[in-house]
């Protein structure tokens, strides 16, 4: 059981307690996407003590004003690069998954068009992914 739970770095606590009961770790740092530019030297910083020791780990990537079937392809654009940083971090990290946002808004999108448009970005987007890393999309 203890190889299938992971503990959200939001905890500042979660590195202690990952390492004294044997669990994996949610890197959620970069939940927020300044993180992944001008704080980022101080946020790994931070992620060098709270992962060392601890084999398995995820990364849960930015979601901010993110969207996969947005209307507008700039938005698109921002999305996937957003996405793709996450997912060399997580390589970087030594992730073997990666959680990310679907962006589903019911009074921003019909469902169709979610779908649709949604099927469009993931097939772009996983197809440039690493070999050996899951996106679980939440």
């Amino acid at each position: 059981m203890r190889n299938r739970l992971y503990l959200s770095t939001i905890d500042p606590a979660a590195g202690n307690v990952a390492r004294q009961y044997g669990l994996g770790i949610e890197i959620a740092e970069f939940c927020t996407a300044w993180n992944l530019d001008r704080e980022l030297s101080a946020t790994k910083k931070t992620l060098e003590k709270t992962l060392a020791g601890i084999s398995r780990r995820l990364l849960h990537g930015p979601f901010n004003e993110l969207f996969p079937c947005a209307i507008d392809p700039k938005a698109r654009e921002l999305t996937a690069f957003r996405f793709s940083q996450a997912a060399a971090l997580a390589r970087e990290y030594g992730a073997t998954k990666l959680v990310l946002h679907g962006g589903f808004n019911p009074q921003m999108y019909y469902r169709q068009w979610y779908v649709e448009q949604s099927a469009v970005f993931w097939r772009e987007f996983l197809a440039k992914l690493p070999e050996g890393l899951t996106v679980c999309v939440e």
